[in-house]
């Protein structure tokens, strides 16, 4: 998971060596205390020939992803081997099924959950779903983002572009984007990203002249397509902890975004965008937005000073944190 590997860079090559899954072929540079364990599959822990050179080395703290049966498989076997390893789950969401996960995806993460030592909750709403729904304790250490690599660029539109960047799944609700398409024409609207219901929003809008949809693109030139947008867009209404979210702000958009899940945690209304609950309301706080430039301007400014709460190396200060106070307790 990205999220862990810009957490793993940031922390003090004097304190702490890691060992992390890469594909072969894309190490890239790499700090010389993160050791590569090289996969053919790359992303999550695929390729079971790499158990034995993983169990080798000498761990403290094991740190996997909830809902992952390859990490609950991992995190398992070096528990067997060494029952003072410290295991400490991250997780997004409080069941993976919600984002069409199996039953093995989701009682893998339950699993996981019970025998670990720390759950880090991405958000507070994460955190009360594991305890409303398994009577599971965590703790919170949001998502971060990288608000050097992502920060607002001068730019001028002749005509004002929404941007929507995220999976496109039914939750997520991208079908409001082609919608707004349709009743906005003088705005332009993009959407940035894959999934079931990419043929459908092609299929909705390929009448609409101000709408584009894009596959998921390098984070190289997606930076630039967050600076040169004037308004982000998130009606998803189930997220852990959005990191495309943090990525607009950090690049200053003004962010309308559903009033539900986590983004309450990061947006308040009225300063750092508008939160809506239904399409009548969306449409109110984009009408009002385009209107009003003065206010984008505010937004613009609040959502980026927000995002620097969030940067990837104040994050990784409360990981640090949490490993030595754990490493202390063993």
């Amino acid at each position: 998971m990205r999220c862990n590997f810009e957490i793993a860079k940031r922390l003090d090559p004097d304190i702490f060596e890691i060992y992390t899954f890469c594909k072969e072929g894309k190490v890239g540079d790499l700090p010389k205390n993160i050791i590569p364990i090289i996969t053919r599959e790359g992303g999550a822990f695929r390729n079971f020939s790499v158990l034995p050179r993983m169990l080798d080395k000498k761990v403290n703290i094991v740190q996997t992803i909830g809902g992952s049966p390859s990490d609950f498989i991992l995190s398992s076997l070096c528990k067997i081997k060494d029952p003072r390893i410290k295991q400490v789950v991250h997780t997004t969401f409080s069941t993976s099924r919600v984002d069409g996960g199996t039953l093995w995806n989701y009682l893998s993460g339950i699993s996981m959950y019970k025998e670990a030592d720390v759950i880090v909750a991405v958000s507070d709403y994460v955190k009360r779903s594991l305890k409303k729904y398994h009577s599971i304790e965590s703790q919170v250490i949001y998502n971060g983002v990288d608000t050097e690599f992502f920060h607002p660029e001068p730019h001028h539109n002749e005509r004002i572009r929404v941007l929507y960047v995220g999976r496109l799944q039914y939750f997520k609700r991208p079908l409001y984007i082609t919608k707004l398409a349709k009743d906005f024409p003088q705005l332009d609207f993009s959407i940035y990203g894959d999934g079931p219901l990419k043929p459908k929003l092609e299929g909705v809008s390929h009448n609409l002249k101000n709408f584009t949809i894009h596959s998921f693109t390098p984070h190289e030139k997606l930076k630039h397509v967050y600076s040169n947008s004037d308004i982000f867009l998130f009606p998803s209404i189930f997220e852990g902890f959005s990191c495309s979210m943090l990525e607009a702000a950090a690049s200053g958009l003004p962010i309308i975004a559903s009033n539900a899940a986590s983004m309450p945690e990061f947006i308040e209304h009225g300063r750092e965008g508008f939160l809506f609950r239904n399409y009548e309301q969306a449409k109110k706080f984009l009408s009002y937005l385009i209107d009003d430039e003065n206010t984008r301007k505010d937004f613009s400014n609040h959502a980026r000073i927000k995002s620097l709460k969030f940067d990837w190396k104040v994050i990784a200060t409360q990981y640090s944190n949490l490993y030595k106070r754990l490493v202390e307790e063993a």
